[in-house]
């Protein structure tokens, strides 16, 4: 968990966050919303976004966004929009990274 963890300056390139895939880059985002939001890429330009505890693919994030209408429903409200701008920030970061061969 890195919730409440202080990453400024840290690099995560390199590390795992789930013991078997290396990450080639990564970028944490922080303050966006209720918890930290990490994009990163693993082997083979596969993009992921780990928000909270919910670890998924970009694409499997697209599909099925609003996964826990629970604590997050697609409500227009301050706290959902602010988990939208969390995820769209992380995309951004996808389309202009640079992945060095």
């Amino acid at each position: 968990m890195l919730d409440g963890a202080s990453l400024d300056g840290a690099s995560l390139d390199g590390a795992s966050l789930d013991g078997k895939n290396k990450i080639v880059k990564a970028i944490v985002f922080s303050g966006i919303y209720k918890y930290s939001t990490i994009a990163y890429i693993i082997k083979e330009n596969e993009k992921r976004v780990k928000m909270g505890c919910f670890d998924r693919s970009l694409r499997e994030w697209e599909d099925d966004f609003w996964n826990n209408d629970s604590e997050f429903p697609n409500n227009n409200s301050k706290k959902s929009n602010l988990r939208f701008l969390a995820f769209e920030t992380a995309k951004k970061w996808f389309e202009v990274v640079k992945i060095e061969s």
